[in-house]
């Protein structure tokens, strides 16, 4: 049975496969990476002029590798971004969230709730983080308290922030990214299992705290990196791959990063096509952006070349 026809899968069975496909389309966007493949640090000011010439439906901005002075100084530029396109959905990647080796907290927790505070002053609409930031095989090697400690710092910083926003109108998600798939050299957060986890975490101390169930579904959710699930992934398998992330988290998935090429092809076109009918078909919700390291020439191309239009 191909996924165009199988549209029972899809829990919002009130719209066709046809209906939810163009929505996703149509609000296909881009993540500007802070590094280009080129060596080039990319400012906050230039993403920022780049994304207001195109126009995509959707941006996510990328605060990874920048100095808080950087992302402070940057505040007021966003703040007339925001005003000057209001229409524009807008997510944030955050800094990715650092182990304190003396009492397995997170050391960069103050950086991290400013940066979730951001989101919400811009109106975004997701914010997406990676899972703390250690090697799988020496989480594995830890005793249980020490890795439920590391999972329960982790989890607490986002609970206590969507605490905080739980009486605004619009919804804000916690998006965690899954990890390349590198086994035990890779880090934690490379499996949906893994990712179950720290949502799971984070759900039950945000049930503690009284906040509705539902609420908390939209709060919580998953960026699913492709290129990441792809990793080491020979490509005869790699629908088998995917069809098993989108069909485990389903719904969970609400931001879907795909690798941006230096040339647009039949090549990427398929596997392009493949994310945009597995979101349709397992996870509605999603936001798909195309995530590019490349130069904004280059991105500006590939982005134009007719991805996602009929």
């Amino acid at each position: 049975m191909s996924i165009e026809s199988d549209v029972s899968l899809n829990e919002n069975n009130a719209e066709s496969f046809a209906e939810i496909r163009k929505k996703l389309a149509e609000g296909f966007g881009i993540a500007v990476c802070t590094t280009q493949k080129s060596g080039h640090t990319t400012s906050l000011i230039e993403q920022i002029g780049f994304i207001e010439k195109l126009c995509p439906a959707c941006v996510q901005f990328d605060f990874r590798n920048r100095t808080a002075e950087e992302i402070r100084e940057a505040v007021p530029l966003f703040e007339t971004f925001r005003k000057n396109n209001p229409d524009m959905a807008l997510s944030l990647h955050g800094e990715s969230p650092k182990i304190n080796e003396d009492d397995a907290g997170m050391k960069n927790q103050e950086r991290i709730t400013y940066e979730l505070s951001l989101a919400t002053l811009l109106s975004a609409e997701s914010f997406t983080v990676h899972p703390p930031s250690i090697n799988f095989k020496l989480y594995s090697e830890l005793d249980g308290k020490t890795q439920d400690t590391i999972i329960d710092s982790y989890a607490s910083v986002f609970a206590e922030y969507l605490e905080k926003v739980n009486g605004s109108e619009k919804v804000f998600c916690v998006a965690i990214e899954n990890m390349p798939g590198k086994g035990d050299g890779g880090a934690y957060g490379q499996t949906p299992d893994e990712l179950n986890t720290l949502i799971s975490r984070i759900k039950t101390l945000l049930l503690n705290k009284g906040i509705l169930p539902e609420r908390i579904e939209e709060s919580l959710g998953v960026t699913l990196d492709i290129n990441h699930a792809l990793h080491d992934i020979e490509n005869d398998h790699y629908e088998e791959v995917l069809e098993h992330w989108f069909g485990t988290l389903g719904q969970k998935i609400r931001v879907i990063h795909l690798y941006t090429p230096s040339k647009y092809d039949s090549v990427y076109a398929g596997k392009y096509e493949l994310v945009l009918n597995l979101a349709a078909r397992y996870s509605s919700r999603a936001r798909i952006l195309m995530e590019s390291k490349q130069s904004f020439e280059v991105t500006k191309n590939v982005y134009e070349a007719g991805i996602f239009r009929d």
